[in-house]
């Protein structure tokens, strides 16, 4: 794809994700998101074969916004429990303010089984990345011992479970109670499981 494509794929997606915030998932169609994005509809089938393609890859851009953010408040120079804290804050800081902006989409995933179940999958492997660095970062601190590989892939799905549950709380419930103390909590208990 050349640079002139990315471009009109840049403007769709930019146009699609106001549609969307305004207007949530189910009330759009691709008639709202060729002209949001200023082009005959036959063009924008022409980059995306459906309304779903295009709400994917809005919710890809909008999810790897989240977890940069996260990650951008994990150091190496951190403690291991530091950066588990810093780095949900900053997840759940920024899930809040996307899912206050996208409003209407949430209401929509909250009905739509494979939606969500789309949404989660590409959150928990890009999840899986962030936290997987963070461990490593713990293992050359020499804050844990190593982990092999085989391992290493059931402690990240425990740790993400373990963490989930914040988001799970905010999306339905559209807050998180007494989050500070309870991912304090939360921390020390994996960070214990790790060091033993």
């Amino acid at each position: 794809m050349d640079n002139n494509d990315n471009s009109i794929k840049n403007k769709i997606l930019n146009a699609s994700k106001e549609v969307f915030r305004r207007y949530g998932y189910a009330k759009v169609s691709m008639d709202d998101l060729s002209k949001a994005a200023g082009m005959a509809r036959s063009s924008l089938y022409y980059y995306y074969k459906s309304k779903k393609s295009v709400f994917s890859e809005v919710v890809i851009e909008e999810c790897a916004d989240v977890m940069d953010i996260a990650v951008q408040k994990t150091s190496i120079k951190n403690s291991l429990e530091g950066n588990f804290i810093n780095y949900n804050q900053a997840k759940i800081k920024q899930l809040n303010l996307k899912f206050k902006e996208y409003n209407h989409i949430i209401m929509d995933l909250r009905t739509d089984n494979e939606s969500l179940y789309y949404f989660r999958n590409f959150m928990r492997v890009k999840e899986e990345y962030a936290l997987s660095q963070l461990i490593q970062w713990a293992i050359k601190n020499k804050e844990i011992s190593m982990i092999n590989h085989g391992d290493m892939n059931a402690i990240l799905s425990g740790i993400i479970d373990v963490f989930s549950i914040f988001d799970l709380e905010l999306f339905l419930l559209g807050k998180v109670e007494r989050f500070t103390p309870r991912l304090k909590n939360q921390v020390s208990m994996v960070c214990e499981w790790l060091h033993s």
